[in-house]
């Protein structure tokens, strides 16, 4: 019995502890993120290169708020808001939140950063299809959350 009760207390520990992992603020996957967006900036496939690679999409849907974290690190203002550039960031935006489950830290299953981001963009973009298009994200981020 007493092994019993011990083996559970451990396992229990060890569940606690893994989930109290520290948070990741994105930082860390701007030079990833960067070269993700650019090799679709370059080489422009229908649907996303990169989107469609399996591992890419992995860390992407496991990023959440981070993505927009790591996208203002690894671009200037004046990057993000060209438009061949835009049109490849959204789609990484829209995926970091489509599995919400999947996003590995709690705090960053909500867009808090991701819509400032995207307000920022649409109200300095001069691009009316990116503006709506970017109307359309915000909208469905904001109803998801």
């Amino acid at each position: 019995m007493k092994r019993i009760l011990l083996a559970t207390s451990l396992v229990l520990f060890g569940l606690a502890t893994a989930n109290a992992q520290p948070c990741e603020d994105g930082t860390r996957w701007a030079p990833s993120v960067r070269s993700w967006v650019e090799i679709e900036v370059k080489e422009p496939l229908p649907g996303g290169a990169m989107l469609g690679n399996s591992w890419v999409e992995k860390y992407v849907h496991r990023m959440g708020d981070a993505m927009a974290v790591a996208l203002l690190h690894a671009y200037s203002d004046e990057e993000l808001l060209q438009t061949d550039r835009l049109i490849r960031i959204l789609p990484y935006v829209e995926e970091a939140f489509r599995y919400r489950r999947f996003i590995t830290c709690k705090e960053n299953r909500r867009p808090r950063v991701t819509l400032l981001l995207l307000r920022s963009l649409q109200a300095r973009t001069s691009d009316d299809t990116l503006k709506r298009r970017i109307g359309e994200l915000e909208e469905h981020l904001t109803k998801a959350n």
